[in-house]
């Protein structure tokens, strides 16, 4: 994600930058210990973080 383009195309950046409402559904995710205390100690927030990654990885594959 790199311009304004991106930004408005990606479902997690709108509603991260609060340019849309959250639509997020509360699950359980099992994560490495180490993928976890790595994002915790560096202060990234997980659920965003995971939104974005998966909202990449379904668009590379071209499920969304």
């Amino acid at each position: 994600m790199g311009d304004d383009r991106d930004i408005k195309q990606s479902i997690a950046m709108r509603r991260i930058l609060r340019l849309e409402g959250k639509k997020r559904i509360a699950t359980t995710v099992h994560l490495e210990r180490e993928i976890f205390e790595a994002l915790k100690s560096n202060g990234f927030n997980i659920s965003d973080l995971i939104n974005i990654t998966l909202e990449k990885f379904l668009r590379d594959k071209g499920l969304l």
